[in-house]
Parts: C-alpha cells; structure tokens; sequence
C-alpha cells in the first residue's frame, strides 16, 4: 500500500528529494551506495526536507557506518537482509 521512489546511488536519492519532497514521508537509506555514503545522504536530503523520517538499512552491523547516521539524526536502522514483515514494522513505528 505504500507509494515509492527508488534510486540507484545518492545523486539521485537527493533529486527525488528535491523534486517530491513534500510527498515523501519516510526515505530509507543504505549506507553504501555506489557515489556516496549514507552519511552525506541522510545530511543532503534533511537540509532539503528537515522533518522527513529516516531509516537506515545495512547489510552490516549497526555498529558500523549504520551507527554514525543514527548519530546524525536519523530514525531507526533494519539490517539486511530483511523480511516485508519487518520492514512494514519499521515504517509503521516512524509514522507514529
């Protein structure tokens, strides 16, 4: 039931996010994309869109570049890989 946008590296997360960021409520984020990290995505995109959520998925620890995005702000981390089920469970807990 969720309306999306996906983009193949930061460069284009942060266009979507320029161009639909008032009907965006939650980005999910990884933190290694091919042209940039999670860091200086998450840290672009709430310039644009300071109230928008943020989850921070990782197919590594939470301990790693995952915890220094959590540190900057963002809402909530799910590790790769991961079920729909609880994926629906991390979204619906950042709409509330």
């Amino acid at each position: 039931g969720y309306q999306t946008f996906s983009a193949n590296n930061g460069k284009d997360a942060i266009s979507i996010i320029k161009k639909h960021g008032n009907s965006i409520d939650i980005a999910i984020i990884d933190v290694i994309l091919p042209d940039m990290g999670g860091k200086i995505i998450y840290q672009s995109i709430i310039k644009i869109q300071p109230q928008l959520k943020t989850l921070i998925c990782s197919g590594y620890s939470i301990d790693g570049p995952a915890k220094e995005v959590l540190n900057e702000g963002a809402d909530g981390f799910i590790q790769k890989p991961f079920r729909l089920l609880e994926l629906e469970e991390k979204l619906n807990a950042l709409k509330y």
